[in-house]
């Protein structure tokens, strides 16, 4: 939304938060681009590619691990009634 309310509109020759509060918006720096350093995709990749690396996997819980245990004497038999 930020976009739409800072974005020129050509016909109006005028920005919409303008219109709509007789201001300009304050647009945080986080949000425009540092175009003194050149973009390169490869460098964007590379740190890409190291954030993710940085990225450890969660331990699983072992929440539905249940204990059981099975009679010596079960391993001998043809059938098993199970209800």
């Amino acid at each position: 939304m930020l976009g739409l309310r800072t974005a020129l509109k050509d016909d109006l020759q005028s920005l919409s938060a303008e219109l709509v509060y007789r201001q300009l918006l304050e647009v945080p720096e986080d949000f425009i681009p540092n175009i003194t350093e050149p973009w390169s995709a490869t460098q964007k990749q590379n740190t890409l590619l190291d954030i993710a690396k940085a990225f450890t996997p969660v331990p699983m819980s072992q929440h539905g691990l249940l204990e059981f245990h099975v009679p010596p004497n079960l391993k001998a038999v043809n059938y098993v009634f199970i209800p």
